[in-house]
């Protein structure tokens, strides 16, 4: 198929990113198509930054050849001369079944050129700037773009991709009739009896999706909240676990990971937090393990967490005040707006999300002096 029919195809199916901000393909690939610039780059994103939910390794072993195929669609559509695979490090066995399969597809075909490069796993590193500074041999750290700017990989224009989404596309184009372009996959895991990684369909609900990840023995009462897409994310709960896990759907309800005001499913993890649980302790937790996954680059980031953290444990000690919780929401606001990358956008998300779902278990920390989760 010519490029145009490519983008007509996936146009006319109106896909969307898996996961990611969930952005219509082909408005992302008629950009990087139409821009400006040789030497134009496809990088596949099958990095899990959150280790927990494994998103990219699920897609990798259950079929690397769609990934692949996806992949040089992609290229084909917007004029690439060179793909990338970026891989969590741990994956050797999804890395050998890629390499494997990369000779097997274009030994007997002129496709663009495909490596594989292996990325140690964090939630940084998986952040799209980060592995487009670590192809180029520089430190993986993310840096501010501006809205448009496709400059990438050396200067040229670079679309990534996760590796759900390129499977997605492949089984648009190869498989019409089956409907897996149109499920999503993710993963439960946290206060659960067992971590499951399954695919749903179109217009599955959170609470449905737990609800089959866990074969029915968690009841919608056991839980207490759900984070969405990792723990850069707000808690949701109540009637907003009836959502169906759509972007347009989340961005209602106001979930937002990763911030910016952008509807996305990060990495499609679900984490469950058990009823009975303290809200404040759990804001308290999220907020410690971002402050240690902060790349330190910028102040809003390394030093607003630090701060965030400072402040929650003083609620969960006993020793704020009311003072401390306005204090709370003004540095939340400035680390929104202040921040370079997701996971700085959003690491105020969990706690300002927290203060308005559990208020009762901050009055009881305020006032009361104790923990609504000791009983």
């Amino acid at each position: 198929m010519e490029p145009e029919a490519l983008l007509a195809e996936v146009r006319a199916a109106g896909l969307r990113q898996k996961g990611g901000a969930g952005l219509l393909l082909a408005e992302r690939w008629e950009a990087v198509r139409q821009a400006p610039g040789m030497g134009k780059v496809v990088i596949c994103n099958a990095v899990d930054g959150e280790r927990r939910a494994q998103i990219a390794g699920y897609v990798l072993r259950r079929d690397p050849r769609a990934v692949l195929e996806g992949l040089l669609v992609a290229a084909r559509a917007v004029g690439a001369d060179s793909c990338v695979v970026c891989v969590s490090a741990e994956y050797e066995d999804e890395a050998a079944a890629l390499e494997k399969a990369v000779a097997q597809m274009t030994g007997a075909v002129p496709w663009p050129a495909v490596r594989i490069e292996k990325v140690l796993a964090t939630l940084v590193a998986a952040e799209e700037t980060a592995l487009i500074r670590g192809l180029e041999g520089r430190q993986a750290l993310p840096y501010l773009r501006v809205a448009g700017d496709l400059r990438g990989v050396g200067g040229a224009p670079t679309l990534v991709e996760n590796a759900e989404t390129l499977a997605a596309v492949a089984a648009l184009l190869g498989e019409k009739n089956s409907g897996a372009a149109e499920a999503t996959v993710v993963a439960v895991f946290g206060d659960v009896d067992r971590p499951a990684t399954i695919e749903v369909p179109r217009g599955t609900t959170i609470a449905a999706a737990i609800e089959l990840a866990t074969c029915g023995t968690l009841a919608r009462d056991g839980i207490k909240a759900v984070q969405i897409g990792g723990p850069a994310a707000p808690f949701l709960a109540g009637e907003a676990l009836d959502t169906v896990i759509d972007p347009d759907a989340l961005q209602r309800i106001g979930c937002t990971p990763g911030g910016g005001g952008r509807p996305t499913l990060g990495w499609g993890g679900f984490e469950v937090f058990a009823a009975g649980r303290c809200g404040v302790e759990m804001a308290r937790d999220v907020t410690a393990r971002l402050h240690e996954e902060s790349c330190g680059k910028c102040v809003f980031c390394r030093e607003g967490t630090r701060q965030m953290l400072d402040l929650l444990n003083d609620v969960v000690d006993g020793t704020a005040t009311e003072e401390q919780i306005e204090l709370l929401h003004e540095l939340g606001e400035a680390m929104k707006t202040g921040s370079i990358c997701s996971l700085g956008w959003g690491a105020a998300l969990p706690a300002l999300s927290a203060v308005g779902l559990f208020a009762e278990d901050f009055k009881a920390h305020l006032e009361a002096k104790r923990c609504p989760g000791d009983g």
